[in-house]
């Protein structure tokens, strides 16, 4: 587990083994980001390819500029039901490109496109848990949970197909990862229920004689916002247990699939065949994009503008889109490693994972690649394989600046000419020396199986 230190304005408090950078400063503890920051928006959109003319997932910035297919140059007729993991880097959507509908994986850009599902029955709605380690999603009117990989499959007791008065769908993970909102006919009208993950303690929230869906949790847990066929069809707004329902949309019947955006204070929506957006309130009503070609299956991302790194200079790792395994019959030696075809030219950051605390690597950023040894990378964190967390900076200045657990989040950020080291949103460390421009990224890894996962380049 992560050891924390606790930084006031006046007073840096350390666990043990808990070390504080001296050049940290009593500023020096701060998150990454303020406020969540609004991204693009998801959504099927009719598309003509030339297999024919279908669904796409396409992605849209919220003022309606950058619309943009993904992923791109797909031939696929039938991709649909968008979710972006809660860090933005990735997208959900199911597909028909083979004999069944299929949920599967890529970077928001469009890479490393990954099949998760392998069933002979339809699989949609996908969505991600908060922290984006599991995914609920609908298969023949009942919902499963799987690992963000596909892995372990759990068969919910809610929903069957062949009994019309408990199929379940459209599952939605609560912001605290505690319930998950589904819309289900154990109430004949079709209502919005919460359950626990494990399908236990089913509530039903709206229990109306309309039938009620589309429901989409706010930001911050507090309301959730759905649509309903009562007063003719529009998007309403209640409390997380059902209480003080708000109408907000007074259009009878062509509005569908709200979403709200991350920072909680705007709803995207399904409106006579485009994209739309409004207060949360419901007030200021605005067009976004589309015309009679979007599909009723929305999801509004956070802000993240970053691409998947490509690899070169590739030594006895292998290479599965952005993400580097040691050969596993290499030597335990610093002798592999691979660097990234892309470049920061100002100020931006590198961002990688990591599944385990095992095996010693170092990523970073480096004006240029000389080579696979960690003394080549210029602004490095090392990962040990006892779990520590270090600093390394041109193959000198070493620092330990705490430990680290598999799936941390670990940034290197450029800002005006000053380099930072971070953890899971926390800064770590500032550096005292000054980086030469162009950076790319730099890897070197001495552990067989060691692997860096998930390496981005996000220029700021």
């Amino acid at each position: 587990m992560m050891r924390v230190c606790l930084v006031s304005m006046s007073v840096v408090v350390a666990w043990a083994g808990c070390e504080v950078p001296d050049e940290l400063g009593v500023d020096g503890l701060e998150l990454a980001a303020g406020s969540v920051r609004n991204g693009k928006i998801a959504y099927a959109r009719l598309t003509v390819l030339p297999s024919g003319t279908g669904w796409g997932v396409n992605v849209v910035n919220p003022d309606g500029s950058g619309l943009t297919r993904l992923p791109p140059g797909s031939e696929v007729t039938q991709e649909f039901d968008p979710a972006f993991s809660p860090d933005g880097k990735k997208i959900l959507f199911a597909s028909t490109d083979y004999p069944y509908t299929e949920i599967y994986r890529m970077n928001a850009d469009g890479a490393c496109l990954t099949r998760l599902t392998t069933s002979p029955v339809g699989n949609y709605k996908p969505s991600w848990s908060p922290d984006g380690q599991r995914i609920a999603f609908e298969r023949r009117c009942r919902i499963y949970t799987m690992n963000a990989d596909g892995s372990n499959v759990v068969a919910l007791e809610v929903g069957r197909c062949n009994d019309p008065d408990n199929q379940a769908g459209e599952p939605k993970w609560s912001p605290d990862g505690t319930k998950i909102l589904f819309g289900s006919t154990r109430d004949p009208n079709g209502d919005l229920f919460t359950m626990s993950p494990d399908g236990t303690g089913i509530v039903n929230l709206t229990n109306h004689s309309a039938g009620d869906r589309n429901g989409d949790w706010s930001p911050d847990g507090s309301q959730i916002v759905f649509y309903s066929d009562r007063d003719g069809g529009d998007i309403y707004l209640m409390d997380a247990d059902g209480g003080q329902v708000t109408r907000l949309t007074y259009t009878v019947g062509s509005v569908r699939e709200p979403s709200w955006s991350p920072d909680g204070e705007k709803i995207a929506f399904w409106n006579s065949g485009a994209l739309y957006k409004m207060n949360a309130d419901g007030t200021g009503m605005r067009f976004v994009a589309g015309e009679a070609d979007v599909g009723s299956a929305i999801d509004w991302g956070p802000q993240f503008d970053g691409v998947s790194v490509a690899w070169m200079n590739a030594t006895l790792v292998d290479q599965v889109c952005n993400s580097l395994t040691k050969d596993t019959v290499a030597t335990p030696a610093w002798n592999a490693g691979a660097a990234s075809v892309e470049t920061l030219d100002g100020d931006g950051a590198l961002e990688f994972t990591t599944a385990e605390t095992t095996t010693d690597k170092m990523v970073g950023l480096s004006n240029g690649d000389d080579g696979v040894s960690w003394q080549d990378i210029d602004f490095a964190i090392h990962l040990r394989d006892d779990g520590a967390l270090l600093v390394r900076e041109s193959g000198s200045f070493s620092r330990r600046v705490g430990s680290y657990a598999a799936g941390d989040t670990f940034r290197v950020r450029v800002k005006a000419g000053v380099v930072t080291y971070w953890q899971n949103g926390l800064k770590l460390y500032r550096s005292l020396a000054t980086p030469t421009l162009p950076l790319l990224v730099d890897a070197s890894l001495r552990t067989p199986g060691a692997t860096i996962n998930d390496v981005t380049l996000e220029a700021d």
